[in-house]
């Protein structure tokens, strides 16, 4: 006979460790922005966000589709009001924590432990194409309309000047 009060029990330590898990992959990223926010004099903040898959399919269908979502790791500059949120790199997170996926430009990352993801958003933040987002994020000005800007124009440190994807690897 199959023992559901161990089963239980299982599930409940399961429930806890999942729990831990969790916080600590938010306590990453909590000291990650802390330190961001410091060596960028407050101009950058990094958080993980929620956005919605926009497709044709979903507007045309009847009934709706329920929408469908993916998580990514972005950039934002705090004292730009509406500043432009620059996705850094995709995010999955395991329903129990670890294993956590982080993939950007053609690379997929998997993140077993804290060490792990640690080391992994450091690779992020050193990749020169993120750096770029970063530079030009940082470099960000309000105009009097409240929308933001590059300064200094003549350096071509805007959102536009880098590009959105690295250019395709040759094949061999």
């Amino acid at each position: 006979m199959t023992d559901f009060i161990d089963a239980f029990n299982g599930g409940l330590k399961a429930a806890e460790a999942a729990g831990r898990a969790r916080r600590e992959i938010d306590d990453v990223f909590s000291n990650l922005d802390k330190q961001i926010r410091k060596g960028s004099d407050g101009k950058l903040s990094i958080e993980k966000s929620e956005f919605e898959i926009q497709s044709w399919r979903s507007v045309i269908t009847i009934p709706p589709r329920p929408k469908k979502t993916y998580w990514a790791i972005t950039a934002i500059n705090p004292t730009i009001k509406e500043s432009h949120e620059s996705e850094l790199a995709r995010w999955q997170m395991d329903r129990c924590g670890y294993p956590c996926k982080l993939s950007w430009s053609q690379h997929e990352f998997i993140c077993v432990d804290r060490a792990a993801l640690e080391s992994c958003l450091a690779d992020l933040l050193k990749d020169p194409i993120i750096g770029g987002y970063l530079y030009a994020l940082m470099n960000l000005e309000p105009q009097k309309d409240g929308t933001e800007t590059a300064q200094p124009e003549d350096e071509q440190t805007s959102l536009e000047a880098v590009p959105d994807e690295p250019p395709e690897e040759p094949s061999s």
